[in-house]
């Protein structure tokens, strides 16, 4: 039995890499230099930070190639790539076919609350057509 593997993305080579870089330093130097440790801390952040990018792209349904490269533009330059993506991201999609079926049941027992106060003889029947027609009209 196969089975498919799905290439890996962009984000992860770069942890790898990145990774990999660390503990080449680590390793290969007796007493590493301040700015190496800063910068590795440095890629570490950016790592993370196009990591949520990529992540949070795909909850708000852009393609994978588009949530690839905002996550890799995020990676190249953290302090512009963040700020435009936090812009320029997409609202959440939301199912439009359960937000119709929760408003058309949000009505339908509006309905029914105004057919027993007209029941009671709280609300005329006109009153209450009045009311039916414009709720009806949101559908």
């Amino acid at each position: 039995m196969t089975e498919e593997r799905t290439p890996p993305t962009p984000i992860a080579l770069i942890g790898v890499i990145v990774a990999v870089l660390f503990l080449a330093l680590i390793l290969g130097a007796e007493d590493p230099p301040e700015e190496t440790i800063g910068s590795l801390i440095g890629l570490s952040i950016a790592a993370l930070i196009s990591w949520w990018v990529l992540k949070d792209a795909g909850t708000r349904g852009l393609s994978n190639k588009g949530a690839q490269g905002w996550a890799i533009f995020t990676f190249i330059i953290v302090i512009l790539g963040l700020p435009a993506y936090l812009i320029a991201r997409p609202k959440r999609e939301v199912n439009q076919q359960e937000t119709e079926v929760y408003s058309t049941a949000m009505i339908a027992d509006k309905i029914r609350e105004v057919a027993v106060l007209r029941s009671e003889g709280l609300v005329t029947d006109e009153q209450f057509e009045s009311k039916k027609a414009e709720l009806l009209e949101k559908i």
